[in-house]
């Protein structure tokens, strides 16, 4: 968001807040398979009755490009039925995918289909060029041979995908894209490095109407005294000091599915049930806000095999 307003055509200064780490973190090519570290916030959810009670972990990372900078780099578009069922109008998939296309630079474009198993069709029709987040094919090269001959097995019941983001196809087997930037792209055994938000969009620190500013906690929205639908600004903390930032033109709140409701609550806007008792000043009656949050489900399966399998470099 802050690379698309702050592009060298506007004229117009951006400040970006991040409650986040510097800039210069770590960045692991690798993923931790805990999803864990100093910058987690350690959510958890509610207990759930259908998991006998147990909390579920909501790993976060609170830095510079975000969870993307620890996770498992697996590149997926998300599902067509989903969003034209459960999201609101303007967030349909004819909306998104636009978008989706224009952020990819993906390999099929890259790869004779031989090899990816994308027809150019397909290629062109779900994929997007010369966008700033490479996407690189699945590491087969370092796969030990147990695994792929495990996918070979499940030939006879189970179908395989060679792109799972082809939206008239997405039940089966399949081997996960990721989100890696290869030096280089032709060759598909070629050494790739980790892509994140952060990487790809490096080039935008040095402009001089941008402003990103690490470590600082957005506490709260500022709204016009005279007309509580708009904000004006935002308080934040930022080296032990509260700060306020009024904006010329408009505030842009990109905070995820937590934090999002949260900081619309902490500032008065939500449903009146859960802001009076906290004695939170209501600006705004919405008894939507935090609501209809949907997580994706994932199911592992573990198999005990009768030789040794190698982990993955």
């Amino acid at each position: 968001m802050a690379a698309k307003l702050s592009e060298p055509d506007k004229n117009w200064s951006v400040l970006a807040l991040d409650r986040g780490s510097p800039r210069n973190s770590a960045q692991n090519d690798t993923w931790d398979e805990d999803l864990s570290g100093v910058h987690d916030p350690n959510y958890f959810s509610a207990a759930q009755d259908y998991l006998l009670g147990h909390l579920v972990r909501n790993p976060q990372y609170y830095g510079i490009g975000g969870t993307a900078m620890i996770n498992s780099m697996t590149a997926v578009a998300p599902s067509r039925y989903l969003l034209d069922q459960l999201w609101p109008l303007g967030w349909k998939w004819n909306d998104l995918f636009p978008y989706m296309m224009k952020m990819q630079d993906h390999y099929c474009y890259y790869l004779p289909s031989s090899l990816t198993g994308i027809s150019e069709e397909d290629c062109r029709m779900w994929h997007g060029r010369d966008g700033l987040v490479d996407i690189a094919p699945p590491l087969f090269n370092l796969m030990p041979e147990l695994l792929l001959d495990m996918m070979k097995a499940c030939d006879k019941d189970i179908r395989f995908m060679s792109d799972y983001d082809n939206q008239t196809r997405q039940y089966g087997r399949y081997f996960q894209q990721q989100f890696r930037h290869p030096m280089n792209r032709t060759n598909p055994n070629s050494p790739t490095i980790r892509e994140s938000i952060w990487n790809a969009y490096l080039n935008v620190v040095n402009r001089t109407n941008l402003q990103i500013l690490d470590s600082a906690t957005v506490l709260k929205l500022l709204f016009d005294q005279t007309d509580p639908t708009k904000y004006i600004g935002v308080s934040y903390e930022y080296k032990g000091e509260v700060r306020t930032a009024i904006a010329r033109k408009e505030v842009i709140l990109c905070a995820g599915v937590f934090n999002t409701p949260k900081l619309l609550k902490l500032s008065g806007v939500g449903p009146e049930t859960w802001l009076e008792p906290l004695s939170i000043k209501v600006v705004a009656k919405n008894a939507e806000i935090g609501k209809h949050f949907a997580d994706q489900m994932a199911i592992y399966m573990a198999f005990k095999t009768t030789e040794q399998v190698p982990a993955l470099p």
